[in-house]
């Protein structure tokens, strides 16, 4: 197929490499997919195209979530049978990298870390909590509950005195069902926010903007 998921279920275990990923010349595809399908809004989007955090894939049109400095992480994609999946991406330096967007403070530091399960729900927490318009947050992936390095590494950079997310919160905003909730239990002193609408994050977006 020569579009992206619809929605994408799970993470594929079988990762591929980041020499195997080429950019497409416009993002339309992946574009068509965040505003129509996610109902994301397209000033959210663009932005994050612009900061190179998302983009599309040449040969298939899958969309890939990448870091600041063009390292992809995650593909959402649908395979030759018209299936989405999710496809981890292993870096060449062999390192653990998460994705995130954020609207920092004018010093570049952050107050707040939001850990969600997927980019999806990342991105629809941001535009939920107010986009551009809050100040100071981070919205983070962890791009499934058993990634709990992510929150373990977070909470390791708090205590760092030179690092921006010294003393900011960290909360988790896992998905509302018992996958998510086993997840938040096992940091019972970390602050703990569920939608109160649908399941997950980009549920909520979905059902306000269509009632």
């Amino acid at each position: 197929s020569d579009s992206v998921a619809a929605a994408p279920q799970k993470t594929d275990v079988a990762a591929v490499s980041p020499e195997q990923i080429i950019k497409a010349a416009d993002n339309e595809k992946v574009i068509t997919y965040l505003c129509q399908t996610r109902k994301i809004h397209p000033k959210i989007v663009n932005r994050l195209i612009e900061q190179g955090l998302i983009w599309q894939e040449a040969e298939s049109g899958n969309a890939v979530f990448s870091t600041e400095d063009g390292i992809p992480i995650v593909i959402y994609g649908t395979d030759a049978d018209g299936k989405p999946f999710k496809r981890s991406v292993r870096a060449a330096d062999g390192k653990q990298r998460y994705w995130h967007c954020e609207n920092p403070l004018p010093n570049g530091d952050m107050s707040r870390v939001l850990v969600t399960e997927d980019v999806i729900d990342a991105i629809s927490l941001y535009e939920l909590s107010g986009g551009d318009w809050t100040c100071g947050y981070m919205y983070v992936s962890m791009e499934g509950v058993e990634n709990t390095w992510v929150i373990d590494d977070l909470l390791g950079r708090l205590n760092d005195p030179h690092d921006r997310f010294y003393d900011a919160s960290v909360t988790i905003a896992t998905d509302n069902d018992e996958a998510g909730n086993a997840c938040a239990s096992k940091y019972p002193k970390i602050s703990r926010e569920v939608p109160d609408i649908g399941r997950d994050w980009n549920e909520k977006l979905r059902k306000k903007k269509c009632s």
